[in-house]
């Protein structure tokens, strides 16, 4: 996760759940939170790791998952 300082200051990512991991695929949710631990934000990404277990792809989805219709 990478903290974003600039575009809102004074925020920080923080995890927003564990991390769940199947061979080379993992995902965890994170949330921006502002100066008063607030929810600014939240998200999910998921990561593809190679053979020798380096960080191949990243893919961020930011917002709060679709409700069903």
């Amino acid at each position: 996760m990478v903290n974003e300082p600039c575009i809102a200051p004074g925020t920080k990512v923080v995890p927003g759940s564990g991390v769940d991991v199947h061979n080379d695929v993992a995902r965890y949710a994170w949330k921006i939170v502002n100066p008063a631990g607030n929810d600014v934000m939240e998200g999910l990404d998921v990561t593809l790791r190679d053979a020798a277990g380096r960080l191949r792809h990243i893919m961020m989805f930011h917002g709060p998952l679709p409700a069903l219709p």
